[in-house]
């Protein structure tokens, strides 16, 4: 039975921990990362708004490394199309940018005129949701605090009545009164001496 408990919770932690599939996205689809043209209407940040990053996910720039370089940059630098001090730079020809923190990005072209020209890129990352789920340890019984007793009325004492028990644990203490004779018994006693008279007369 503990095995079966071991692998079903294995399972259920490897479940979350893949619950979320990374991709890798193709900028600018079959015709790369270069300046738009005619062919190629869709900005990018047009493009990156249908798409939907997330940290682990990666950006793939395809270019001619002659011509052309992938520049990360500050936002200021992005709305200036500053390449003095880029974050990182690229010029391999097909770089591969992984997201490893969410967050704004900014991406604009090396080469010189093409960043004024749109071929720049903006997007949001995304944290994964979920995560890897975590086994909460079992919460402890509730306490039930004990009944606390309530003390007798004081006219129910003086009357004679026992006080009502708060609890079975809880003694009973009441208060007696002498009892009252009653008609019967003084009847008894009047015909007692009256024969007792009779008998000595």
């Amino acid at each position: 039975m503990a095995i079966l408990v071991y692998f079903i919770l294995l399972a259920f932690i490897q479940s979350g921990s893949h619950a979320h599939q990374f991709h890798e996205f193709r900028v600018g689809g079959k015709n790369g990362w270069a300046v738009p043209n005619n062919t190629n209407t869709e900005s990018y940040n047009d493009w990156a708004g249908r798409n939907r990053f997330q940290v682990g996910d990666s950006l793939v720039f395809v270019y001619n490394s002659s011509e052309d370089s992938v520049l990360q940059v500050t936002h200021g630098d992005y709305l200036s199309c500053s390449t003095s001090q880029p974050i990182a730079s690229f010029k391999n020809g097909n770089t591969v940018f992984k997201f490893t923190q969410p967050g704004p990005f900014f991406f604009i072209s090396g080469a010189s005129g093409h960043c004024q020209k749109s071929q720049k890129l903006h997007l949001i990352v995304l944290s994964i949701r979920g995560g890897t789920p975590s086994i909460s340890p079992p919460r402890s019984p509730p306490v039930v605090a004990s009944p606390v007793p309530v003390p007798a009325p004081a006219a129910l004492i003086m009357m004679g009545t026992p006080a009502p028990s708060p609890s079975p644990a809880a003694p009973t203490t009441s208060t007696s009164v002498p009892a009252v004779p009653t008609l019967q018994s003084a009847g008894f006693m009047c015909g007692l001496l009256l024969s007792l008279c009779v008998f000595i007369l």
